[in-house]
């Protein structure tokens, strides 16, 4: 049995209001991103960053966006493997934030 056609409509509202939020989870994201940067990943940093990733990546999946719930998934596990004082960027944490970056222009 399907959904009705009112509850069709009310889910693709909801699916496009979220979708509108994107932009602004972005900004977010990336301003979080430059702060852990800037901090030479400092804990409390990468903690904002990470808390802001995994609430993508539970929301992101509900709305039909699987793939950049996946992302912010897939970065967050990585954010939970750095050591407390990074203090450089390794090549798969960029090529995470670079899918991340890519999924959010897919889902635009």
């Amino acid at each position: 049995m399907g959904l009705s056609q009112e509850a069709e409509l009310k889910l693709q509202r909801m699916r496009e209001s979220y979708k509108q939020s994107l932009a602004d989870k972005k900004q977010d994201i990336e301003r979080d991103w430059s702060q852990c940067l800037l901090s030479d990943w400092r804990r409390d940093e990468v903690h904002n960053l990470a808390a802001r990733l995994h609430k993508l990546a539970g929301s992101a999946g509900l709305y039909g966006f699987t793939a950049l719930g996946d992302a912010a998934r897939e970065l967050e596990k990585h954010l939970a493997t750095l050591p407390q004082c990074a203090g450089s960027v390794d090549t798969q944490l960029l090529g995470l934030m670079a899918e991340l970056q890519s999924c959010f222009k897919e889902a635009e």
